[in-house]
């Protein structure tokens, strides 16, 4: 099987360690304390260009039960897409350690790669803006990705963090609910 070395890029050191990262101020990792951004933190503050659609479902009971359900890992993968995005908006270098399916002498194997997340901001019409992802979709479904206008660049950093702390506090759950593709059983 083979092996992969580390490149010279550089790489998320949570990852080797387990922890998470520090919303802000990368120092603040070691003294166990939080930077939020600016003002409270509310949902209704966050300027939608495109709002999430409904989700397609043909019966409410048994999308009520799923979403009890699944919320959790939802919201999980989406905070770890954010937690990819955040990172990479401090450092554009940023990679991230991932296992591929390698053949190797008619044997598959797995091996590490180091993958760079596509960034998840764009700009339009002279402003920034982002649009949310579920876990590693890069592709766009209409109605299923709302875009949220940042403005200039250096809003990005703050608004991910707020996303973070609003998923993490599960205001953002709706929204990721509706992110989700539900349909019949």
């Amino acid at each position: 099987m083979h092996t992969s070395t580390q490149p010279s890029n550089k790489v998320d050191q949570s990852a080797k360690t387990g922890a998470s990262f520090a919303l802000g101020n990368i120092d603040s990792a070691d003294s166990g304390s939080l930077h939020t951004p600016d003002g409270d933190l509310k949902l209704q503050d966050i300027d939608f260009v495109e709002k999430v659609g409904e989700p397609r479902t043909f019966d409410p009971e048994h999308r009520h039960q799923m979403i009890q359900e699944k919320m959790a890992t939802w919201r999980q993968i989406f905070l770890g897409g954010l937690t990819h995005q955040i990172a990479l908006a401090h450092d554009p270098d940023y990679r991230y350690p991932s296992q591929k399916f390698v053949k190797c002498d008619d044997v598959m194997g797995r091996e590490l790669d180091y993958v760079a997340p596509e960034a998840w901001w764009y700009e339009q019409d002279g402003e920034l803006r982002l649009r949310l992802n579920f876990g590693e979709r890069t592709w766009c479904v209409k109605g299923k990705n709302p875009v949220i206008r940042i403005g200039a660049e250096v809003n990005l950093l703050p608004t991910l963090e707020k996303l973070y702390l609003l998923t993490e506090a599960g205001e953002f759950d709706e929204i990721i609910e509706k992110m989700v593709i539900v349909s019949q059983r």
